[in-house]
């Protein structure tokens, strides 16, 4: 799980996390990995590419599963399996490094 601390001050930020990057930081006696925030891109369900959502969408819709031509509610395809590799799945990673890019 993860815990995200806010702080209103930048400079107090880039200070805590400089100091404890590659360390740990004790928080209730614990100690924890710290790392800078970075939110996930945005990846629609509709065209599933990166960068918006699929209310904001004017794609055609594309299967999630089989990748045809139609929703993935819609997909009756026998032989079409979900990708098991998730996000290190040799055709996800380049997308995902584009959609870092972009965002």
């Amino acid at each position: 799980s993860s815990l995200v601390l806010y702080f209103d001050d930048a400079d107090v930020a880039n200070a805590c996390t400089c100091y404890s990057i590659g360390e740990r930081l004790a928080l209730e006696g614990f100690l924890h990995r710290v790392e800078k925030y970075r939110p996930r891109p945005s990846q629609c369900f509709k065209c599933f590419r990166f960068g918006h959502i699929a209310s904001q969408c004017h794609s055609k819709a594309v299967c999630g599963t089989c990748a045809g031509p139609h929703p993935t509610s819609e997909c009756r395809c026998p032989n079409a399996k979900p990708c098991k590799s998730g996000k290190q799945c040799p055709h996800i990673v380049p997308k995902m490094r584009s959609a870092w890019l972009w965002w």
